[in-house]
């Protein structure tokens, strides 16, 4: 076994390699930077600060980026603005090797390859999100508009020690801004392409001795940009966000390691976007949908990124409501410091859906999403120096999940089945770092997890009729209650780090994650299907270098993964159930680079090569669609060795940012290029997106008193329509798509 593990950690060392030649051709500038005396950085306009600097919590306590060994990429507030990404749906074109894409509403982002296709109901995606450490476990809010971030770190490979349950992919880390008692303001009016106001505000003061408060509230209106070819509705798009943050904090003494702070968090959206479908078009150049099949008369469909069509008076929309209640609380004991997250949140939701995709009056649906969680977890973490760092925690969750109702909408809506999910979550962890010897570093760490799954199904008529129920039913409603059913992981690490100067770390690891497991009470029958499916289990092997000085940042890793027991939908004859029946490789390497190059002129970007594919994958779902019966035909197919969903094998990003004085002000100019190779939405490996690139302009003047910014900025400037998702559905195949050109302008202020 150890012999086995040494091989793949040493495939992983050389898959690095691969991308190894790209930093022989940044080295030279390198040299020549640091040839050169350093020179400040102008923050009047946000361009970063010397990347040595850069500080990360990604083992649970704050360290030098470079001193960590874990993959991450560190992106600031400052960088995030200037390359035009203000939600997290973008973070793809500053963050290589990460996507976030949609399973209808749901959120689903992947990390090198790592995802999830499965929607059910408390299922959760591949990738933890926590935002100012709390975690937040429903896809329907892991996509969301950015409000007073101060930095985001994505870590790329599975987290299972140090965050826990789903972490197979990797976790995204959300830092906002806390309260302090020197007065400061700042505010933002936007306005862009399909009338998109967007305005901003965040303010923080002191109250008395060592108490502050902060307020940040945002404020978005679209009237978006699809036209409805039904009634020639060009606001079918339109949506809006309203975000509240405010906080309250109180600090003991100065130190900064002794305060509460207490967060409220509200948002509630109307957002079109993920819902509004045209149809996708086959290799032949026909359209999946019935309406093309059949020729139905007057019925139309959307062919491209800019129309959809749907019932006359019927809008698909996602609606969303959020409210958390959220404490933080730190103390220093003396000897290490203890910091405990407790966190109510609330979720509502719901999706209307046109599911044939086509003006025809065939079938829509309404999904309502109920979701309560509570969560409470306690680190215990070391002083910081000498030779021996370490933490330790515990993490316990509560989490209520439902979808009431499911059912047609003909205008009515009839219920066709209920599903309740509860999950309790408890864990624990420890994770130490010791320094033997000058310049090494040896890491161990484990947390073990168990969790308690308990649910129920209300099966109505209208679910019956429609064939979703797994018996006939009573005069009413039929409640399946699968058993209870307990899931346990152990998820260890390890990893070796050596220093090679103070500027440069080599390393070499081995991680575990996994996905926590489901009690598929929607999937539950009496045909033999056990009702729960195993968690997911990944085996992570990387080497990486690091090196920061100077202005000059540089990340090399290669890595390999054993990923099995994927939670996949498979086909049994006609029937589609849910379980652990594919597994995968996947390897490859990443490199990244920031350098300063001259005055206040930067670049930065990365490039990720990824080889994901499919090892075993019987009984895939085909989605085939027949022209002759007007709906998908779901054949199962082997997908063993093809791609995996959304595992494109090249992602990269290039920014160049400048900063100069004009006029005696700071003028700022930022492009920002992404690029991803050909994706598949399906394992089948029929419904693709070709390789596509997304250019991103922005210049912003800030005045010489450094309160006022004015900028403008084109985001998409060579108007590329490329696909955000393709869901195959009944009686058509919908495609989403994300956003064309937008061009707009804004005026800042600060404080």
């Amino acid at each position: 076994m150890a012999i086995r593990a040494a091989s793949r950690l040493q495939y992983a060392l050389l898959t690095g390699t691969r991308l190894a030649g790209l930093a022989f051709v940044v080295l030279p500038a390198m040299a020549h930077a640091q040839a050169a005396p350093a020179l400040a950085t102008a923050s009047t306009a946000g361009t970063a600060s010397s990347n040595a600097d850069i500080v990360v919590t990604a083992q649970r306590r704050s360290e030098r980026l470079v001193d960590v060994p874990i993959t991450i990429t560190s992106v600031s507030a400052a960088k995030l603005n200037n390359a035009g990404v203000t939600a997290s749906n973008a973070l793809s074109q500053v963050v290589p090797a990460f996507r976030l894409d949609y399973n209808g509403s749901f959120a689903q982002p992947t990390i090198r390859g790592v995802s999830t296709a499965l929607a059910n109901v408390g299922g959760g995606s591949s990738v933890g999100v926590y935002i100012d450490g709390f975690y937040n476990p429903s896809p329907l809010t892991q996509d969301f508009a950015f409000l007073n971030v101060s930095n985001i770190q994505v870590l790329k490979g599975p987290q299972g020690t140090l965050f826990g349950r789903n972490t197979t992919a990797g976790a995204v880390l959300v830092t906002t801004l806390e309260p302090q008692e020197k007065t400061a303001v700042q505010a933002k009016l936007d306005y862009s392409s399909f009338d998109t106001v967007n305005a901003s505000f965040y303010g923080t003061t002191g109250i008395a001795k060592g108490l502050s408060a902060d307020v940040g509230v945002l404020y978005k209106y679209t009237n978006g940009w699809f036209t409805n070819l039904t009634d020639g509705d060009d606001h079918v798009g339109k949506g809006y966000n309203f975000s509240l943050r405010t906080s309250l904090k109180y600090a003991f003494d100065d130190s900064g390691r002794n305060y509460i702070l207490a967060r409220y968090v509200h948002t509630k959206l109307v957002d079109p976007t993920t819902l509004d479908w045209s149809v996708y078009r086959d290799k032949d150049g026909r359209y999946e949908t019935a309406a093309y099949a059949f020729d139905i008369p007057g019925a139309v469909f959307g062919k491209d990124n800019r129309h959809m069509a749907a019932d006359p008076g019927f809008d698909p929309k996602f609606n969303a409501k959020l409210n958390a209640g959220q404490l933080t609380a730190k103390f220093d004991l003396g000897f290490a410091t203890l910091t405990s997250y407790t966190q109510y949140r609330k979720e509502r939701s719901r999706q209307d859906l046109e599911v044939d995709d086509s003006s025809a009056p065939i079938f829509r649906v309404a999904f309502n999403n109920l979701d309560t969680t509570k969560t409470q977890e306690v680190l215990l973490n070391s002083e910081p120096g000498g030779r021996l760092q370490w933490v330790v925690g515990a993490f316990y969750m509560d989490q209520v999940a439902q979808e009431k109702p499911f059912g047609a909408i003909t205008p009515m809506i009839y219920p066709a089945y209920d599903t309740y999910i509860h999950i309790k979550s408890i864990s624990g962890f420890g994770d130490a770092t010791w320094n033997p010897f000058d310049k090494l570093f040896l890491t161990f760490g484990a947390r073990y997890s168990s969790e308690k799954d308990s649910g129920h199904w209300d099966c109505f008529d209208a679910g019956y009729a429609a064939g979703f129920c797994p018996r006939p039913l009573g005069p009413d409603v039929t409640r399946i209650s699968p058993p209870n059913h307990t899931f346990n992981s152990f998820t260890p690490r390890g990893v070796v780090r050596y220093q090679i100067s103070p500027t440069a770390n080599i390393y070499a690891s081995v991680t575990k994650g996994y996905k926590a497991g489901l009690l598929d009470v929607n999937g539950f029958n009496y045909n033999g299907n056990p009702p729960y499916i195993k968690p997911e289990k990944i085996t992570a092997y990387e080497g990486g270098f690091k090196y920061s000085h100077a202005g000059t940042h540089i990340e090399l890793s290669g890595f390999y993964y054993d990923y099995k027991d994927l939670q996949v939908s498979i086909y049994v004859g006609t029937q589609s159930i849910t379980t652990n029946a594919a597994s995968s490789r996947v390897y490859g390497s990443e490199l990244s680079v920031s350098q300063n190059l001259f005055g206040n002129f930067n670049i930065s970007g990365g490039v990720a090569w990824n080889h994901g594919r499919y090892s075993k994958y019987l009984g895939a779902p085909g989605n085939v669609f027949d022209y002759t019966t007007g709906t998908a035909n779901n054949t199962p197919v082997d997908a063993s060795g093809n791609h995996m969903i959304r595992s494109p094998d090249w992602t990269g990003n290039v920014t160049l940012d400048d900063t100069f004085d004009v006029a005696q002000g700071k003028l700022n100019l930022n492009a920002n290029v992404y690029y991803s190779s050909k994706i598949f939405f399906d394992a089948a490996n029929r419904n693709e997106q070709k390789g596509y690139a997304v250019v991103n302009l922005r210049a912003a003047w800030t005045d010489p008193s450094d309160h006022f910014t004015f900028a403008a900025y084109c985001n998409n400037v060579t108007d590329k329509a490329y696909i955000a998702q393709v869901l195959p559905n009944g009686p058509g195949t919908a495609v989403a798509w994300n956003p064309p050109r937008v061009i707009g302008g804004s005026i800042a202020y600060k404080y």
